[in-house]
């Protein structure tokens, strides 16, 4: 992720930040504040992919 952030050309510390937000929110959704990827959390209102 970090790596697209910087070929869109997005500053650091806007990359920064971008990474802060998606780690918070899979901490947020995970179990007892464990990192978990997205595609593992289930949520029954995310949107599946396909």
């Amino acid at each position: 992720m970090r790596e697209r952030i910087r070929y869109m050309h997005y500053s650091l510390s806007t990359g920064k930040v971008y990474l802060y937000w998606v780690r918070f929110f899979i901490r947020w959704h995970g179990r007892g504040g464990q990192m978990q990827h997205p595609r593992d959390i289930g949520a029954p209102g995310r949107a599946q992919p396909g």
